[in-house]
Parts: C-alpha cells; sequence; structure tokens
C-alpha cells in the first residue's frame, strides 16, 4: 500500500519536526495548511535555472542509435550467458 505525498508528511516527516509550541521556528508548518494552500511536495524550485539542449535533432538521433547498439550487445550478451 503506498502513501500519498500528505499522508508520507503526516505520518513520517511531521512527527520529526518541532512544534509551533516547541519553536519558533517559522518554516513549522501543519499538514492543513499545506493542504490548504496546495503545496506539491515536490515543487521545482523557482529558482532554479534550466538547462537548454542545445543538441541538433542529427545528434540526438545519432545517440538514440548508439545507445540501441549498446542495448543489443547487452541483451546478446544476456542471452548467450544463459
Amino acid at each position: 500500500m503506498s502513501l500519498s505525498e500528505a499522508d508520507t508528511r503526516a505520518k513520517l516527516i511531521d512527527p520529526t519536526l518541532p512544534t509551533r509550541a516547541d519553536s519558533d521556528r517559522s518554516w513549522t508548518v501543519s499538514r492543513e495548511e499545506i493542504e490548504a494552500r496546495g503545496y506539491d511536495l515536490k515543487a521545482v524550485n523557482p529558482n532554479a535555472k534550466a538547462d537548454e539542449d542545445l543538441r541538433k535533432p542529427e545528434e540526438l538521433l545519432d545517440l538514440i542509435e548508439a545507445k540501441g547498439r549498446e542495448v543489443q550487445e547487452a541483451l546478446a550478451k544476456l542471452r548467450d550467458s544463459n
């Protein structure tokens, strides 16, 4: 049985964090606040810079072809070892 992100936080993360009564840390947020604000626990860093892939389509196709050959070689070795 897998847990949702909210349940994972409630059962595994929240118990390890100090409560507001224990601390004045402003980063302590209740589960209800997270759900009410619609936060995604897997949110992307808004300050992160995206790396642009500057390869040409021809270069990408060559790479895919090379990786395909690697896969075929690996499969052949696995089949030969059986």
